[in-house]
């Protein structure tokens, strides 16, 4: 029997030739998934290390409007109770510090940079876990619904700035600015009222017929500013927790 030559199947040739191609193709797309989804996951590990930095910062700073809404809420009712028994318990000092800052209310500074570059970019898909996805998504959903409150609290505020020129005079608010965060050289470098001083401002704040009202809300104001954003800062914690323990598994 003769043996079987390669003209006794023409279509064998081409049909290996193709094979050869359809292998080398789906090996190259192979090659370049896996480079496209390395790519993916280094950069999606970049922008948690943001977010992460983004969140401390935020953290840092929802700390400090925390810190200032207990020290203000208790400078307020110092002063509530000096007009109400019409007496001084504290230094001077630190009345004339208080009647100064009654309308101060220390807002909290978000960091946007990268959930913007994310939303901007579609990027947020990046972020493979969902349930992490969604978390981040709620944080700075919440972030933006913090402005119309913050609108709220800033006319409080406003409407009380307006009257501590009517009971503080100008230098000893000149002298609470420049010693907390510089000044000129020739900038009052302390503040030292005498108890006549302070005396005096309560004797304006007693007759004052607005001022004692816009206090109390004032004081009011940042007990919610205080409890509103020590939610804010449990759901901020919770998401850099999560973030810091989903990076750790990249």
């Amino acid at each position: 029997m003769a043996s079987a030559s390669p003209k006794d199947f023409p279509y064998v040739r081409p049909v290996a030739e193709f094979a050869i191609i359809v292998v080398g193709v789906l090996a190259a797309l192979a090659v370049d998934n896996w480079n496209d989804e390395r790519k993916d996951r280094l950069l999606e590990a970049r922008y948690v290390d943001a977010l992460l930095e983004d969140l401390r910062k935020d953290d840092a700073a929802i700390a400090s409007a925390l810190d200032g809404a207990e020290t203000f809420a208790n400078r307020g009712r110092l002063l509530l109770s000096a007009i109400e028994s019409r007496a001084i318990t504290a230094s001077p000092r630190d009345f004339v510090t208080a009647a100064t800052t009654a309308a101060y209310l220390r807002f909290p500074t978000y960091t946007r940079a990268t959930i913007n570059d994310l939303m901007s970019t579609g990027n947020l898909r990046l972020i493979e876990d969902d349930r992490i996805r969604s978390s981040i998504s709620d944080y700075y959903t919440s972030a933006e619904n913090r402005g119309q409150w913050n609108q709220n609290w800033r006319e409080y505020q406003v409407r009380l700035g307006h009257m501590v020129p009517d009971v503080v005079p100008l230098h000893f608010r000149d002298a609470y600015e420049y010693v907390n965060a510089g000044g000129p050289p020739w900038a009052p470098r302390e503040l030292n009222p005498s108890a006549d001083d302070a005396n005096e401002i309560l004797e304006k704040l007693i007759v004052h017929p607005e001022i004692k009202p816009a206090i109390e809300n004032m004081v009011r104001t940042q007990g919610v500013h205080y409890t509103y954003h020590a939610i804010v800062r449990d759901q901020l914690r919770t998401l850099i927790i999560d973030l810091e323990n989903y990076r750790d598994s990249l």
